[in-house]
């Protein structure tokens, strides 16, 4: 991503899929949406991952590199008890992953992932009548390390428990969590973790984290911990939510920040009777301030949002926001705290009567700050026919424009001095998920999951950050002008005191970003809760041309020699009493 954090994407392989509510340990979850919401101690996605290590050259060499992970086996038992508990076990194995190298005239295999054991063990127990809700999860990631990945984790493990309790006929409920972590390894590690986006310890102008070389060990917190009521016209949640600078669950689990905690609350009306056009409305209002672990504010943003449910089953929302105040310790990746600029966001949608064969849904956002500072617009929809109640085909494309003035380039040095570059980026991104579902017998179906993406970003307008807390926007960077930027072979140069020699230089950012990946599953259920799955999986991704146009890109880069074709078959069988 950009911003430099990860992207979330949803798990698409049956094996994962199946009972993975069961798995799922979202610890930072609000109505307020604000609070971290994907961060989970599960994401099965990082089973199987792309090879996390690079070949160690010296020189110009050849290089065939494996594009995933490959799972030796994996193991899952996970289901529900008439006594009220839900659990679940998986266990897997991944391969290591070799590259091969051929230089001066020599092969040579190097890994670039090690063999990893993950275990994830999750369990929760009701009482009360479902009233209230206990439960917990340990997860442990094991590598066998070698030295060109001396850099990853060795061990990982978190660990969580939470509870929730309703009363009142499940009018009012409070609940709360607490997770853990803890990774060891060689001091590079540790300190790469430290020095990471999520965490940033080395940030300038930081004073509660500081980068330790000498550690070989990192354990952090989180939680979230609520009060709310959720029934009648008046419902409301408050609460606060934390991650310790030191969390860290990236291993086998999710987080894009540390260092965070925020106070949250949400309130909001809605009619529970029907009325004579409408069958329900709501109008909601979500605050959140957030701050580091040195106090620091670093935002606070004011939501309204709400939806009407109309007669004819249609669905009518919308939303406005204002962020008087926003910092980023993140955006100058180790630099110095940002301030941002203030903020306004909207987004309005409609969906159609979900009962009708043919229904479609239309949804429209924006986001702009002072000063021009920048500009973002997103257009997305859908359109779902199912002619029959065995057949459903629905496309679901999404266009946005991004307009960036202080989108972060590099870091470099200047005469003993560090210089945080920036730029004005415009980027247009497009998708076009393409889902079909086949019931061909009760116990027999076809499902296709197909995904065009791409994304591309120009840049220019280059500056230097010069104070980054400035009130004013134009005083928090200096801009250079044409006669002190110059590209060539791929390579900016700035020349900042125009004496005629450039002071350093950058590789151009510009990029297009191609990719496609599908999904084609057929599922048997062979007898009632034992299933059969046979899934061919294509993903290929690639990098286009910067000047070109996107459906252009798109038409030619779709489809080629870098697609990676995968088989995937597994099992299931239920035991019955």
């Amino acid at each position: 991503a950009l911003d430099g954090f990860q992207i979330f994407f949803p798990e698409q392989r049956p094996f994962f899929i199946e009972n993975k509510d069961v798995f799922d340990y979202k610890f930072a979850t609000s109505r307020s949406g604000t609070t971290f919401g994907f961060d989970n101690l599960f994401y099965s996605r990082r089973i199987g991952r792309a090879p996390q290590g690079r070949p160690s050259l010296n020189g110009p060499a050849f290089v065939q590199q494996p594009d995933l992970t490959t799972i030796l086996g994996a193991a899952k038992f996970s289901g529900k008890t008439d006594d009220g508990w839900s659990i679940g076990v998986l266990n897997s194995v991944t391969e290591a992953e070799r590259a091969t190298v051929l230089q001066d005239g020599a092969e040579t295999r190097q890994t670039v992932e090690p063999l990893t054991n993950y275990v994830v063990g999750r369990a929760q127990k009701d009482f009360n009548n479902r009233n209230t809700f206990v439960g917990g999860i340990v997860t442990a990631t094991n590598r066998r390390l070698t030295e060109n990945v001396a850099f990853l984790h060795e061990g990982a493990y978190t660990g969580g428990v939470d509870v929730k309790h309703q009363w009142d006929n499940r009018t009012w409920y409070a609940g709360g969590n607490l997770v853990f972590s803890h990774v060891n390894g060689s001091r590079e590690a540790i300190t790469r973790t430290q020095r990471s986006i999520t965490h940033l310890f080395q940030r300038a102008g930081a004073t509660h984290v500081g980068v330790d070389t000498s550690a070989t060990a990192l354990t952090g917190t989180g939680g979230n911990v609520q009060l709310g009521k959720a029934a009648g016209n008046w419902r409301f949640e408050t609460g606060v939510s934390w991650h310790s600078p030191e969390l860290e669950l990236n291993d086998v689990g999710f987080q894009r920040q540390a260092d965070d905690w925020r106070p949250y609350a949400w309130l909001s009306y809605r009619t529970t009777q029907p009325q004579q056009r409408v069958r329900q409305v709501a109008v909601n209002y979500t605050q959140v301030t957030a701050f580091d672990f040195a106090n620091q504010l670093n935002d606070v943003t004011l939501n309204v949002n709400g939806w009407v449910h109309l007669n004819n089953n249609a669905w009518i929302n919308g939303a406005v926001s204002y962020t008087p105040v926003a910092y980023s310790n993140f955006a100058l990746r180790g630099g110095p705290r940002l301030r941002l600029p203030q903020a306004f966001s909207y987004r309005n949608g409609f969906i159609s009567d979900a009962r009708k064969p043919l229904r479609f849904t239309a949804n429209y956002s924006g986001r702009w700050g002072n000063d021009q500072a920048y500009r973002f617009h997103q257009v997305s929809g859908g359109v779902t026919y199912q002619p029959t109640n065995a057949l459903q085909v629905s496309l679901s494309p999404t266009y946005s424009v991004n307009r960036d003035q202080l989108q972060y380039v590099t870091t470099t040095g200047f005469a003993d001095q560090t210089r945080y570059l920036n730029a004005r980026l415009v980027q247009h991104t497009l998708s076009l998920p393409l889902r079909i579902d086949y019931i061909l017998r009760p116990n027999l179906s076809l499902q296709f999951w197909g995904q065009p993406f791409i994304s591309r970003g120009r840049y220019n307008r280059f500056k230097a950050i010069a104070d980054p807390t400035a009130p004013a926007f134009a005083d928090r960077f200096t801009a250079y002008t044409n006669d002190q930027v110059a590209l060539a072979d791929g390579v900016y140069t700035i020349d900042e005191d125009r004496d005629g020699i450039a002071e350093f230089s950058f590789g151009a950012p510009d990029f297009a970003f191609v990719q496609w990946r599908s999904n084609l599953v057929l599922r048997w259920e062979y007898q009632p809760g034992s299933e059969l799955f046979v899934v061919w999986s294509q993903d290929g991704a690639q990098f286009g041309d910067v000047t070109g146009g996107l459906l252009s890109e798109l038409r030619g880069n779709l489809w080629g020699d870098g697609l990676q074709n995968i088989l995937l078959v597994k099992a299931t069988y239920r035991f019955m009493r």
